[in-house]
C-alpha cells in the first residue's frame, strides 16, 4: 500500500525547466502534509487538500465497493454518523501475547467511548482474536448500551507487503484490508494505534479533528469508559438503521464521493455512490 502525497502545480513558465511541477512522497509518516505547509501554497489546508486528491485519483473496484456496501448495511452504519476504533496489535510481529491484545483493545474501545458516546463504534483490528475478543467481553460486561460493530471474519486482514508468497496471491485476498480503511474513512471521528493505517482512514474522513490515540508502539494510552447516560445533551446517539446509498445521508455529507463508478465501467446504473 503506497502512502503519500502528491502536488501538482503549473509553472510560470512552460520553457522554465528549473520549475518544479511534480513533487512526491512514498510511505511518507506525515502523508506530506509537512512538504506541503512548507511550500506556503494558497488555498484550503492539507487535510482538505488530500481528502479531495484521493477521491479524484483512487475509487475501489466494483467487488471491493459491493463489499463495503454490503458491511455498512448489515451493521446498520451510516457514513458520518459513527466513530472509528483501529488496534493495531500486530504491529512489527506476527504472534503477540493474547493477554496484551485482551488488554489494548477493551482500552481502544473505551477511547472510542470518549469520542462518541453510545455509539455506534466500528472496530477493527489487524487481529481476528481482538475482533472476537472486544464483542465477548462488552457482552459479558454488559456494557451492550454502547453499540460496538465489526467485520466478522474467519481469517486476519492480509498485509498487503508482508504477506507470505504476496507476489503470487490474488487481489480479492487484499479486498479486507481495503473494505477495512474504506469503513474506517467512512466515519465521524476515529481513535487509532501505531502505523499509520488508522491515521490514513482518519485522513479520508469527516472529520479530521475528531480523533485520539489509543496505543503509542506496545504501551496503551489510558481512556477511562465513557458511559453514555452520564452524558447531557449528547447528540452522537445514532439509531441503528440500513443505509442503501439512496442519497440519505447527514446533511453535511456532500463533500464529495468516496465510492465513485470505477474507471472503465460500462454498467454502472447498478453502482451506489457514497457520499462523505
Amino acid at each position: 500500500i503506497i502512502r503519500g502525497f502528491l502536488v501538482v502545480s503549473l509553472p510560470s513558465s512552460i520553457g522554465n525547466s528549473s520549475e518544479t511541477v511534480v513533487g512526491t512522497r512514498y510511505r511518507s509518516p506525515s502523508y506530506g502534509s509537512v512538504e506541503y505547509k512548507q511550500a506556503g501554497l494558497p488555498g484550503p489546508p492539507f487535510d482538505v487538500v488530500y481528502r479531495d486528491v484521493w477521491r479524484t485519483l483512487f475509487t475501489p473496484s466494483t467487488p471491493v465497493q459491493e463489499l463495503i456496501r454490503g458491511e455498512m448495511n448489515k451493521m446498520g452504519l451510516v457514513p458520518g454518523e459513527y466513530a472509528s476504533v483501529h488496534l493495531r496489535a500486530l504491529y512489527a510481529v506476527e504472534t503477540r501475547d493474547e493477554a496484551d491484545i485482551r488488554n489494548w483493545s477493551e482500552n481502544a474501545i473505551a477511547c472510542g467511548t470518549q469520542l462518541r458516546p453510545g455509539g455506534p463504534i466500528y472496530f477493527a483490528s489487524d487481529s481476528k482474536y481482538a475482533v472476537d475478543h472486544l464483542q465477548t467481553w462488552i457482552r459479558d460486561t454488559k456494557k451492550e448500551s454502547i453499540r460496538v460493530e465489526s467485520t466478522q471474519r474467519d481469517h486476519e486482514p492480509l498485509h498487503v507487503e508482508k504477506s507470505p508468497n504476496w507476489q503470487s496471491r490474488q487481489p480479492s485476498e487484499y479486498y479486507d484490508t481495503f473494505v477495512d480503511l474504506y469503513i474506517l474513512g467512512l466515519s465521524k471521528c476515529l481513535s487509532y494505534s501505531v502505523g499509520g493505517y488508522g491515521q490514513w482512514g482518519l485522513s479520508l474522513g469527516y472529520d479530521q479533528s475528531c480523533f485520539n490515540q489509543n496505543l503509542d508502539y506496545r504501551t496503551p494510552i489510558k481512556c477511562n469508559w465513557r458511559d453514555p447516560a452520564a452524558v447531557t445533551g449528547d447528540t452522537n446517539n445514532a439509531t441503528a438503521h440500513e443505509y442503501s446509498g439512496d442519497g440519505n445521508q447527514p446533511a453535511d455529507s456532500v463533500v464529495g464521493d468516496l465510492l465513485l463508478p470505477p474507471m472503465g465501467s460500462t454498467n454502472t446504473s447498478n453502482i451506489d455512490r457514497i457520499r462523505c
